[in-house]
């Protein structure tokens, strides 16, 4: 574990005193043992450039602190040229670069590579919430699918999101289906590939019928507003990004349009 600034009894200001005419690539290596529960712990010093300091903490037996792996450090020249050297490292602390960025490549993926955010443009708590939390679904799908040996590794998280997106239209073209068939003949024909929230009748929170409820979940009725009031417009804020007022909303869901 690497100590930035929890270092409450940790002996940073003795290795940053110790090491600061020191070299890169070298490390000064303490043994200490917790008071109450008596665990060995090793702390390391390590400076891997003239100026910086990184300093770790872990308990015996973790790995090793002979010089393996080294870190590979870049930097350009006068002319230009991309330059590489190799300074060396401990092998735990190798260990520990090597999984401690798990986190920020997957909020990476999550935040940069589908930015679902930026897409849609939430301006409300919960649709904030909503489309935060589904592209983490999206990146969590795009990473096992990764893992699976029968999905190409070189595969993008976009390709992942279109391939959902269009389940996604064809389950809402399959219920417009259903609303005109309601329409044209008079009765209720679900498709098989409905989804069940549909098809539980204790669902429904109003004491209108089960059919009419599903056809005015499927409709949107415009609804003058009172003179001088304005809602903001749901159509220019998720598909034009752009903030806008109208005097007209749906009357089944509240939102201006």
């Amino acid at each position: 574990m690497q100590v930035k600034t929890a270092q409450s009894r940790f002996p940073k200001s003795f290795l940053d005193d110790k090491m600061k005419d020191y070299t890169g690539g070298t490390w000064i290596t303490l043994e200490g043992l917790t008071e109450l529960e008596g665990q060995d712990l090793v702390d390391i010093g390590y400076k891997y450039n003239k100026k910086t300091i990184l300093s770790f903490v872990c308990t015996r037996g973790a790995g090793t602190t002979v010089a393996r792996n080294p870190y590979e450090e870049t930097s350009p020249d006068r002319y230009g040229n991309i330059c590489k050297r190799l300074v060396r490292r401990p092998h735990v602390i190798s260990q520990f670069f090597n999984f401690s960025n798990c986190v920020d490549v997957h909020n990476q993926a999550h935040q940069f590579d589908h930015a679902l955010e930026k897409k849609w443009v939430p301006h409300e708590a919960y649709c904030w919430l909503y489309t935060t939390t589904l592209g983490m679904i999206v990146t969590n799908l795009w990473k096992m699918m990764r893992i699976d040996n029968n999905i190409r590794s070189h595969t993008l998280i976009a390709q992942i999101s279109d391939k959902l997106d269009y389940e996604i239209m064809e389950k809402a073209k399959s219920l417009e289906n259903t609303q005109q068939n309601y329409s044209t003949s008079g009765q209720l024909c679900l498709p098989t590939s409905a989804p069940h929230f549909f098809l539980n009748k204790q669902s429904s929170v109003s004491s209108m019928s089960f059919e009419s409820h599903l056809i005015l979940s499927l409709s949107h009725t415009k609804l003058k507003i009172e003179p001088g009031k304005q809602v903001r417009c749901i159509w220019c804020s998720c598909v034009h990004l752009v903030e806008r007022k109208t005097s007209l909303k749906c009357l089944q869901c509240g939102k201006g349009f």
